[in-house]
C-alpha cells in the first residue's frame, strides 16, 4: 500500500513539473476543435442557438484544411486533441480526419450524442481506438432525453450507439448537462453507467448561447439544490472538499484569465477561427488566413495580458475553487468578462457551506 501511495506521489510531483514546464513555454499540448456547427438534435439548452445548422457545411473548414490544421498543432506541440460540434459525425469525413489525428500520434477525444454510431465508425475506432468517447446521456427515459433534444426517437437511437461501442470495447464514459428538465434523473442515468460499468459525471453550469440569447439559462437548477445533489454522493463531496483545500495556496493575481486558455490550450471552431476557448471568442485569428503558429505565437497570447478591473473581486475569494469560476462564461452572461455570475458565485457558496458543515 505504502508503494502504491509513493508511485501516486511521485506520479503527481512529475504531472505538476511537466505542467509547469509547458504552461512557462507556452505549449499548445491540449485543444478542441469543432469539426461542424451542424447536428442532427435540437436540444433545448444548446449553446449554439439558431446557429446550429443555420450557416451550413459549405462554409466549414473542409477535409484538406482540417487535416493541415492537424499537421500543424502536432508541429506546435499538441498531445491531447479533442473533437466535437455540434456532432462530428454527422461530417461525411469524419472517419478521414480521426484517422490522420490518430496517425499524428494524436490522443483523440471524441464528444457525440451517439445517435449516428455506424459499423463504419465501430470499425474506425476498432482499427485506431480513440482515448475516450464522451456521450452525452440527457435522460434515463424516453420522456426526458427526446424531450430536452426535440428529436423523437433520438433516446433509443442513443442507447443503441452506447451499447455498440460497449459491445466492442471501446473506451467510454457516459455525462449529462443537469437542468431543471433532467434533475430528477440524474440518479437513474448514474445506476445506468454503473450497470454499463462505465464513469459518469454532470455538469449545472449551462451557459448561454454564442449568439447572445440567455434563454438557456432559465433551465438552470437552483444553486443550492446543485450543492446538495453534489454532496450527497460521497466520492463528490470529497473531490470538492480536496480541491477547495489545494485552492487556498493559490496566490492572489491582477490577471483576468488564470487558467490554461490561451497558454496550453485552445479552441478552433468550424469555420477556422482559432480562440483561447470555446467560450472566449476574443482575441481570435483566421486560420483561413494565416497558420496556426502565427496565430497562437502572436494573437493569443494577448488574452494573457488582460487584467481585472478593480471592482473584479473574484481573484482574492477564498471560494473560487468551488464556483467554477470562469471569465468566459462571465462575458456571455453579462457582456463583461469581469463581472461575476452571480449564479456560479451562489453555487460556490453551498459548496462551502457543505464543506463547512462536514468540517464540524
Amino acid at each position: 500500500m505504502d508503494s502504491c501511495r509513493n508511485t501516486d506521489a511521485a506520479t503527481s510531483d512529475f504531472l505538476r513539473k511537466f505542467h509547469r514546464k509547458i504552461a512557462a513555454q507556452r505549449i499548445p499540448y491540449s485543444g478542441m476543435i469543432s469539426l461542424t456547427h451542424r447536428c442532427n438534435l435540437h436540444c433545448v439548452h444548446c449553446y449554439l442557438g439558431d446557429e446550429n445548422g443555420a450557416i451550413g457545411a459549405r462554409d466549414e473548414l473542409d477535409t484538406a484544411a482540417w487535416m493541415a490544421l492537424i499537421d500543424d498543432i502536432v508541429d506546435a506541440g499538441c498531445l491531447f486533441l479533442t473533437l466535437t460540434g455540434g456532432e462530428p459525425l454527422i461530417r461525411n469525413d469524419f472517419p478521414d480526419i480521426y484517422r490522420h489525428a490518430k496517425e499524428q500520434g494524436l490522443l483523440v477525444t471524441v464528444f457525440s450524442n451517439a445517435t449516428l454510431i455506424s459499423e463504419e465508425i465501430i470499425s474506425l475506432f476498432k482499427d485506431l481506438p480513440p482515448r475516450n468517447i464522451d456521450v452525452t446521456l440527457y435522460g434515463a427515459t424516453p420522456e426526458t432525453y427526446d424531450r430536452i433534444t426535440s428529436i423523437p426517437g433520438s433516446f433509443r437511437r442513443c442507447i443503441r450507439g452506447i451499447e455498440a461501442l460497449l459491445a466492442h470495447r471501446l473506451p467510454l464514459s457516459l455525462k449529462t448537462v443537469l437542468m431543471s428538465l433532467n434533475r430528477q434523473e440524474v440518479s437513474a442515468i448514474r445506476k445506468m453507467a454503473n450497470a454499463y460499468g462505465v464513469e459518469f459525471r454532470y455538469d449545472p453550469s449551462i451557459m448561454p448561447c454564442l449568439t447572445g440569447k440567455k434563454e438557456p439559462l432559465e433551465l438552470r437548477v437552483a444553486p443550492e439544490e446543485v450543492a446538495a445533489m453534489e454532496f450527497s454522493e460521497l466520492e463528490m463531496g470529497e473531490q470538492f472538499r480536496d480541491f477547495f483545500e489545494k485552492s487556498k495556496s493559490l496566490a492572489s493575481s491582477q490577471k483576468l484569465y488564470n487558467c490554461a486558455t490561451g497558454q496550453t490550450s485552445f479552441y478552433v471552431d468550424s469555420y477556422g477561427n482559432l480562440q483561447p476557448c470555446l467560450m472566449v471568442s476574443s482575441p481570435a485569428y483566421d486560420l483561413t488566413r494565416g497558420d496556426f503558429s502565427t496565430g497562437w505565437t502572436t494573437v493569443i497570447p494577448n488574452i494573457r495580458e488582460r487584467h481585472a478591473g478593480p471592482h473584479y473581486i473574484c481573484n482574492d475569494c477564498e471560494k473560487r475553487g468551488l464556483c467554477g469560476l470562469c471569465p468566459g462564461l462571465f462575458q456571455l452572461e453579462s457582456g463583461r468578462a469581469d463581472i461575476r455570475s452571480e449564479y456560479l458565485c451562489a453555487l460556490g457558496e453551498h459548496r462551502y457551506s457543505k464543506i463547512a458543515k462536514h468540517s464540524h
